[in-house]
C-alpha cells in the first residue's frame, strides 16, 4: 500500500487517548505502507498517554517511507510524549521524509526536542520539517544544540524548521542555526522561521 492520509475534523474535543489507541492499532496490519499523513490537529483531549499509543502502532509499520503527524494544539502533549515519539522514529529505518508539527503545544519544551532530534539522527531523511510556532517553553538555547545534531545527518537535502516566536536573543539564534546549515555541502535548501 503507497498512501494514506488522514484527517479529521479539527478541534475535536471528543476523542480520547483510548480511541486514539483504537484508530492507531488498526493501522497496525498495514505493515506495507508507505506514506502516511496524519491530522490530529486540535485534539485537546489527548495526551501523552495518546501519543504514546500513536508511537507504538508507528513502530510497527517499518516500510514507511513518509510520515507527517500534525499535532498542532494538542495542548496536553508535553516532553515526555515527544520522548516516547522518539524511541519509535528511531525504529523506521527506511522513512526519508518526516514533518511534524506542535505548533501550540505549549508543555512541549528544548529537552523533548533535543530528544526528538537526536532520535532521528541515524535515519537517513533527506526531507525534515519540525514545526514549534507558539511553543513557549522551546527557547533558544536549544538551537545550537540541534544544529550540530542536523549537521550530522549527512543525507539530509531540505530542513525546514518553523519556531516564529523571536524576540532579539532569538532572531540570532536563528540567524547562526540558519548560517551554520546553509553551510553544509549537502544541503540543498534551509528555511529557519
Amino acid at each position: 500500500m503507497k498512501l494514506i492520509f488522514i484527517s479529521f475534523e479539527r478541534n475535536n474535543d471528543e476523542v480520547t487517548d483510548k480511541g486514539l489507541e483504537i484508530f492507531m492499532k488498526s493501522l497496525e496490519s498495514l505493515d506495507s505502507l508507505q506514506n502516511l499523513s496524519l491530522n490530529f490537529q486540535g485534539w485537546s483531549q489527548i495526551t501523552d498517554i495518546g501519543l504514546n499509543h500513536t508511537s507504538e502502532s508507528l513502530a510497527k509499520l517499518t516500510s514507511l517511507n513518509s510520515l507527517s503527524l500534525n499535532l498542532k494544539m494538542c495542548t496536553q502533549i508535553t516532553n515526555t510524549g515527544l520522548e516516547d515519539l522518539s524511541q519509535s522514529l528511531a525504529k523506521l529505518t527506511s522513512l526519508r521524509s518526516l514533518s511534524l508539527e506542535f505548533t501550540e503545544c505549549n508543555e512541549v519544551g528544548n529537552e523533548g526536542v533535543k530528544v526528538l532530534v537526536e532520535s532521528i539522527e541515524k535515519i537517513p531523511l533527506k526531507d525534515l520539517e519540525l514545526y514549534f510556532t507558539d511553543c513557549d517553553r522551546v527557547t533558544l538555547e536549544v538551537f545550537d544544540e540541534i544544529t550540530v545534531t542536523l549537521k550530522k545527518m549527512t543525507s539530509l537535502r531540505t530542513i525546514i524548521f518553523i519556531h516564529d516566536q523571536w524576540d532579539q536573543d532569538t532572531k540570532e539564534a536563528s540567524v547562526r542555526m540558519r548560517k551554520a546549515l546553509q553551510e553544509i555541502p549537502f544541503i540543498e535548501s534551509v528555511s529557519v522561521y
